[in-house]
């Protein structure tokens, strides 16, 4: 969310039930490609993008566009490959950030999923890339800092759900196409990162945008 040249930031805390909001103002020098400046001075963040938090005081930005003026002096979307960490220093007030850069996805995204491993590997997966619903997934390598191609996903996703349970990567929800809603689930082994396996599930509600995450509970998921 956009606040003058900062940002909100929302913690949700599961054992309360409870929502933190905080602003956090960013340095942004130098000024990345992932920011679209609007005439009235605001700025507004990585259009489009996927974050997770890769360490207790570190983001991982991933894709998302910004827009150029084409020959009809209309916007058009051009979306992004390029990554940033945001490190946050929350011994300030109101808090800070820097912004730095990280290694580049392997192809741009927009809309997509993404979520960190329990072994602190970070995958991406679906979204848009150059105006197309795409299957393509990737994970970050948190040892070799790089981006590795994952197998597809068996029909395009963008705005789906992923999360990790019992040493299988899930994805469900989403579009697979303009205004299609995808109810079905697959999963990926990530010991052997072979396939993606179709679940006999039908997802029910508009699991679209969402998130989830694991709680102190064994076999549950929390949906956002």
């Amino acid at each position: 969310q956009i606040l003058g040249n900062g940002f909100y930031i929302y913690q949700f805390d599961v054992k309360k039930d409870s929502c933190i909001i905080n602003t956090v103002l960013i340095d942004l020098d130098p000024w990345p490609n992932g920011f679209y400046e609007y005439d009235d001075g605001n700025n507004l963040p990585f259009l489009f993008s996927a974050t997770c938090l890769i360490k207790t005081d570190t983001f991982l930005i991933t894709g998302g566009c910004f827009f150029e003026l084409n020959e009809m002096n209309c916007l058009d979307p051009l979306e992004l490959k390029d990554c940033y960490f945001l490190k946050i220093d929350s011994k300030r007030t109101p808090m800070s950030a820097k912004l730095s850069s990280a290694p580049a996805m392997l192809i741009p995204r927009i809309n997509h999923s993404i979520y960190k491993l329990n072994n602190d590997d970070v995958v991406v997966a679906g979204g848009i890339s150059l105006t197309i619903h795409s299957k393509s997934c990737e994970i970050y390598n948190s040892k070799s800092k790089l981006w590795e191609g994952l197998p597809g996903l068996n029909i395009p996703r963008a705005k789906s759900v992923l999360f990790e349970l019992n040493e299988y990567l899930y994805i469900y929800g989403g579009f697979s196409d303009m205004n299609v809603i995808a109810d079905s689930m697959e999963r990926l082994q990530i010991s052997n990162k072979k396939s993606w396996e179709k679940l006999e599930i039908k997802v029910l509600g508009f699991c679209v945008g969402s998130y989830a995450l694991k709680t102190d509970q064994e076999d549950e998921i929390l949906i956002l």
